[in-house]
């Protein structure tokens, strides 16, 4: 049975009221996200304009449709959402519309009909497909789509509440569980509890115990990712309204540890360590280092409540990659670490300046700047079979990447020293004090 209602919230705006939620010094304070903040509008500061110059930057990097990879571009949709575009028989397009009409590469659709509901194409090698169980349906909660978003596969179409239901059914503790609780914890709420496909008792508070479990340097990327999944779904039972107990609690207190130690290795330039939370670690390579400094700032980002955006370390963290990106934005770099930078950066922005802005910009995107490649998978079309045995090449030699998927440059921006338009932002409320 389909589902026919769903708590959305993007970490934690929550679709079902109208009303942000701010928890500070334990105190709840209704905030209308549709009254203007003048003193905003006034001043615009410094730090917002540079994080505004990096996402249009690096926005420029355009992934090509049968080229690049499904798991690529469900990254670029991870950051930049419904504005997302790939290139597609020379012409841009909606990267949200690409996935919604019958994708194959190599041969094997993005979308598959199951007896339970409708399922992303599991893993079948490095950089093809999702590359963790139902990470893809978790990198959709931040574009806030519709239960009735349709997928059209071959055999029919398939809707969002049906690849949830899939994903439920499915849901077991012999894999990994963290893009479950993302994707879960936002479509169906914290207090949800179903019975998988094997007459399993699970629920959102089972996925949050397994992931506090999880110890971090273990986990790929250091653990950014079941760190952020557990904020996301920690910021979504906050907007319940009721006190952190429990396993609530023992989440909080999880994040709460793994910031102060993001900031305790946060190294002089701002940037964070290159061993995430292993240890103190700084790299000279741009690619290594965006994808731990990166990935870290995008877990802060969904972990620290609003005062703490304003402190001088996470400031100096958010410049150091906005810097990095618009300082780099000619070096070939993998699409994991690229995205999940900005995807932090987008955050940031988001609440920071939640407000409707456009400022007049001249910035025209590449036109026809392609990233070379060591060997170049090429295509005509999305549709076109190409040989399983050549996957997807990088520019930078890597060793085995800690997801353990391999990935393709994005194609690089051009060169531009003006201003960057302002994206529109989405509100995202202030969240526990920490």
């Amino acid at each position: 049975m389909l589902m026919t209602k769903a708590y959305q919230f993007t970490g934690v705006l929550v679709a079902l009221t109208c009303f942000s939620v701010s928890f500070a010094d334990d105190s709840v304070q209704l905030i209308d996200p549709n009254k203007s903040n003048d003193s905003q509008a006034e001043e615009v500061d410094p730090l917002l304009t540079l994080v505004d110059k990096a996402i249009d930057t690096t926005s420029k990097r355009y992934l090509t449709a049968g080229r690049h990879t499904p798991w690529q571009i469900m990254h670029g949709i991870l950051a930049l959402r419904d504005r997302f575009e790939v290139r597609m028989d020379g012409k841009k397009t909606s990267a949200l519309k690409w996935i919604q009409d019958v994708p194959n590469f190599r041969g094997k659709p993005l979308v598959l009909k199951t007896n339970t509901g409708g399922q992303f194409h599991p893993y079948t090698q490095p950089y093809d497909f999702q590359g963790h169980p139902c990470q893809f349906l978790a990198i959709l909660t931040m574009s806030q789509l519709p239960m009735d978003f349709e997928f059209r596969t071959e055999n029919g179409k398939l809707t969002l509440a049906d690849v949830v239901e899939t994903a439920k059914a499915n849901i077991n503790d012999q894999e990994e569980i963290t893009w479950a609780l993302w994707a879960l914890s936002h479509f169906v709420g914290p207090d949800a509890d179903w019975t998988n496909k094997n007459g399993e008792a699970w629920s959102v508070e089972r996925l949050v115990k397994l992931q506090i479990e999880d110890e971090p340097t273990e986990a790929a990327c250091g653990g950014t990712h079941g760190l952020f999944a557990l904020a996301y779904a920690r910021n979504g039972y906050i907007h319940t309204e009721r006190p952190l107990r429990g396993v609530w609690l023992e989440a909080d207190m999880k994040i709460r540890r793994y910031v102060e130690m993001a900031k305790s290795l946060q190294n002089s330039d701002g940037s964070f360590s290159s061993n995430h939370f292993g240890g103190p670690g700084y790299t000279q390579d741009f690619s290594d280092r965006l994808a731990a400094a990166g990935h870290t700032m995008e877990f802060l980002m969904m972990a620290l409540p609003q005062p703490k955006l304003n402190e001088d370390w996470v400031r100096r963290g958010v410049e150091q990659v906005a810097n990095d990106l618009i300082e780099n934005r000619n070096v070939p770099v993998k699409c994991g670490p690229l995205y999940h930078g900005l995807h932090g950066l987008v955050i940031y922005k988001e609440r920071m300046q939640p407000v409707n802005v456009t400022l007049d910009s001249n910035i025209e995107p590449a036109e026809t700047d392609v990233a070379e490649t060591t060997e170049p998978v090429e295509a005509e079309t999305v549709t076109e079979e190409l040989p399983e045995e050549e996957p997807a090449e990088e520019v930078v030699a890597d060793d085995a990447s800690e997801e353990a998927e391999t990935d393709e440059v994005a194609e690089r921006p051009a060169e531009t020293t003006e201003e960057p338009v302002q994206r529109t932002a989405e509100k995202i409320s202030d969240q526990a004090e920490l």
